[in-house]
């Protein structure tokens, strides 16, 4: 029997005040692809979107009031109007490792942090811990497709 695809809720969570993130800790460098970097947290994920692709990244991301279409597959990422080929390099390990915590079955939280040696970035955050609550509001939630891998693993 085939793999099938999976669906998973991600709460999302917006800042009270323009421009105010907490810090995303400590993190082991994940590396730099062409879509982000990544940073690794005890049990958070995030990505440090391209200069390019950062203001429709979080516009798609973020929009309040609209659920964003967001699937993974293997080797692409669709959010909204985006459609980006995912290399092979940081960009599909990082995607992989987020792939596997979306599956692990934990509630998982998506928020916006930031960290020193990022300076002015804001890095979008997946983990299974919930933000601040007095810097954070929920907002609606979004389903992300994930699709199986070609060989159904």
């Amino acid at each position: 029997m085939g793999a099938r695809e999976v669906v998973v809720e991600v709460h999302r969570y917006a800042s009270y005040y323009r421009g105010w993130c907490q810090a995303f800790g400590e993190f082991d460098a994940g590396g730099e692809g062409d879509c982000c970097s990544w940073l690794y947290g005890e049990d958070a994920i995030g990505m440090v979107v391209a200069d390019r692709l950062r203001r429709p990244f979080m516009r798609e991301l973020l929009r309040h009031g609209e659920e964003p279409e967001v699937a993974l597959s293997p080797g692409r990422l669709h959010c909204g109007e985006l459609d980006l080929a995912i290399r092979e390099g940081p960009d599909r390990r990082g995607f992989e490792r987020l792939c596997a915590l979306m599956q692990s079955g934990l509630s998982l939280h998506m928020y916006l942090t930031t960290h020193i040696f990022f300076p002015g970035a804001r890095i979008v955050t997946f983990s299974p811990r919930r933000p601040i609550v007095i810097m954070y509001k929920e907002i609606p939630p979004m389903q992300v497709r994930i699709q199986p891998t070609a060989g159904g693993e």
